[in-house]
């Protein structure tokens, strides 16, 4: 399957997922967002547990106003900050954050 899967939707009022991924069996994504700054979000992902040693995890954090890729080759926790992109959508993509939060999805295959 060449399309990630939906793994869940992070945002202040449900700050946390935790699932089992392809290579971890425990993963959990965490939303930190202060209203003070309300165009920037940090991601805490915590993976434990690996199947194997050589194992990873590839995911698309991304909603309405941006979209990054993160590729976790070990166990561990790992903070991401998203801020969002100045110009003429600054405020809508700060809404989204405070609003929508973030999507994530686990790509089944590496490739």
């Amino acid at each position: 399957m060449w399309a990630p899967a939906f793994t869940g939707n992070i945002r202040p009022s449900n700050p946390k997922i935790t699932f089992e991924g392809n290579c971890f069996e425990e993963t959990t994504f965490e939303i930190i967002y202060d209203p003070d700054y309300p165009s920037e979000a940090t991601v805490r992902a915590t993976t434990a547990k690996p199947r194997s040693w050589l194992c990873s995890d590839y995911y698309i954090f991304a909603n309405a106003g941006m979209m990054h890729t993160e590729h976790f080759f070990r166990q561990g926790t790992w903070d991401m900050k998203f801020i969002a992109a100045s110009g003429d959508n600054f405020e809508a993509e700060g809404k989204i954050l405070s609003t929508t939060g973030i999507n994530t999805y686990l790509f089944c295959e590496h490739f």
